[in-house]
């Protein structure tokens, strides 16, 4: 989780508010990423499709925490599926847009950078 006030202030006034139901896909795995997603309310699955097909769970993720966000500063494909585990508000913002609030604002980019390597420390 990064600093919930700082970025709850930036999707609330940048972001589109959605809802997801439980079992929900909000983006799939390979797909092109479009959009930044602010957890307000809810849980997150976040999973990868194993070689048998199987869906193989790779993080839980709470309100407060952001999802997407790597994709969308490397510009690379997303690496995982994300879908709703509970009902869920979440509140999305273009990665384009998101990319540009990080270059303006070094406190934003600090959190946002330390939610990135608490995820890391994690999974080593």
């Amino acid at each position: 989780m990064v600093n919930d006030q700082h970025l709850t202030r930036l999707f609330r006034t940048k972001g589109v508010q959605q809802r997801l139901e439980s079992g929900e896909l909000l983006y799939e795995q390979g797909s092109e990423p479009q959009t930044v997603y602010y957890i307000s309310d809810g849980r997150l699955a976040l999973h990868r499709a194993g070689e048998d097909g199987s869906s193989i769970l790779i993080a839980e993720k709470l309100s407060g925490d952001i999802v997407g966000e790597s994709s969308a500063l490397d510009g690379g494909l997303r690496t995982v599926s994300a879908s709703a585990t509970q009902s869920s508000e979440i509140m999305g913002m273009p990665s384009e847009e998101f990319r540009q609030e990080l270059l303006a604002d070094a406190g934003l980019c600090f959190e946002v950078a330390v939610g990135l390597a608490r995820v890391l420390r994690s999974a080593t």
